[in-house]
């Protein structure tokens, strides 16, 4: 016992088939060939043998039953009857369905001069790829991602010495564009995952882990940022609608919701929201007073492995102006006589407005009007003949809580006779 030999150094390591050359007298073959792990590492098989007296030996994988020698080791006769095998050059001469062994004969690179003595067959199977059972965004960046094994396969070599039974070891990663993958969460046998990553867009996906082979991928989770326009108007007349619209990129299908709140520190609540699907929006909302609007567009998920996270369009403040309507019982007069001048206001305000008269050079005050509900009367008493314009002014005003900016009515002339 001189020497302990390894196939990542030994000099005596040959890559292809190799013809055992028939000897003029056969040594005895070896015996109990055996194989193990060499430790809770699983980088190399430990092979183990017997033999009478002191020979060389060929220690090489091989298909069961096949004759083709693969990372063959050659062993001087004073060294010791084991050898340690590495695990990633034999997993890659395996397959699910070609189960190996390990051949053990007396024999030099020159040839053999034994039979050749055989361990237990054994297979090299994988963990296979791991299975994408679902996955949502969540926030800004975050994915919930949940994840099954790969069912195994059927087992050639039920029970060989290399099977292990310890569950499949996860690899959760990710990267930005092309750059190499990093770990999204340390390795290990859990199923499910809140991975929150970088900024989209980004990929995710997932390497299986068995004692034989790390590296089947899932599929890729492609998570990307949806693109967005918003359009806001920033002045608006009340009783008509405030129309905001606009367009959207990425995702089939997305759900946008129209926000408002009443000031920049208020909370902001929902106004109505939508299922969208062919890239384009428009909210039509009443204009009832002034307030700041948003688009939300929501986190979605789509075919093919996708994952979408929306966002906020900024904030724009959109005053609403009251309209002011005016009307006169009628156009024409006599001096003296006093005419009623009406006054409507949209939004339906409490409050005061003021009768203004043009008196050639400038708007002066006629008087104070009270409105109630968004109606108010003024009158008009004109001793003057002839023809007099007058307008109703009215001041800012809260609605429900909101303000309405203020508003001018239209022109109305009221003429004079004797």
């Amino acid at each position: 016992m001189k020497k302990h030999v390894g196939l990542a150094l030994s000099a005596g390591l040959f890559f292809g088939g190799l013809v055992a050359t028939p000897a003029h007298a056969a040594d005895p073959a070896p015996t109990n060939v055996k194989i193990s792990w060499k430790d809770d590492t699983f980088e190399f098989v430990h092979v183990t043998w017997e033999e009478t007296g002191d020979q060389p030996n060929r220690v090489f994988v091989r298909p069961v039953g096949g004759t083709a020698q693969k990372f063959t080791v050659h062993v001087a006769a004073d060294g010791e009857n084991t050898v340690d095998l590495r695990k990633d050059l034999i997993s890659e001469y395996g397959s699910r369905n070609a189960p190996l062994e390990v051949g053990v004969a007396v024999g030099t690179a020159e040839g053999l001069t034994s039979p050749v003595a055989v361990s237990a067959a054994f297979d090299t199977t994988d963990a296979g790829a791991p299975k994408l059972v679902s996955w949502s965004p969540v926030a800004s960046s975050t994915l919930n991602v949940r994840w099954a094994a790969e069912a195994p396969p059927e087992d050639t070599t039920p029970g060989d010495p290399l099977d292990r039974s310890d569950p499949v070891i996860f690899h959760p990663r990710f990267r930005i564009g092309t750059a190499e993958w990093k770990p999204a969460a340390p390795a290990g046998t859990a199923t499910a995952l809140t991975f929150t990553g970088p900024p989209p867009p980004y990929d995710f996906s997932l390497l299986s882990q068995n004692e034989w082979f790390t590296g089947l991928s899932s599929e890729w989770i492609r998570a990307g940022q949806t693109k967005f326009t918003a359009n806001v108007p920033a002045w608006v007349v009340a009783g008509a609608n405030t129309v905001i619209s606009g367009t959207y990129t990425g995702p089939e299908h997305l759900r946008a919701t129209l926000q408002a709140r009443n000031s920049a520190t208020s909370p902001w609540y929902a106004v109505a929201s939508y299922d969208l699907f062919d890239q384009t929006y428009r909210f039509a909302v009443p204009s009832r007073g002034t307030r700041q609007y948003r688009v939300a567009f929501g986190n979605t998920t789509g075919s093919y492995e996708q994952a979408w996270f929306g966002g906020y369009s900024a904030a724009v403040t959109t005053t609403t102006q009251q309209k002011a309507v005016a009307s006169l019982a009628a156009s024409k007069t006599f001096a003296g006589e006093k005419v009623p001048a009406y006054l409507t206001v949209n939004p339906a305000v409490n409050g005061t407005a003021t009768l203004q008269r043009w008196n050639g050079k400038a708007w002066t005050v006629v008087g104070s009007v009270a409105v109630k509900n968004g109606e108010a009367t003024g009158i008009i008493h004109q001793t003057t003949v002839g023809s007099t314009a007058y307008r109703y002014y009215v001041p800012a005003h809260t609605f429900n809580g909101l303000g309405v900016a203020a508003a001018y009515s239209q022109q109305f002339v009221l003429t004079t006779y004797r």
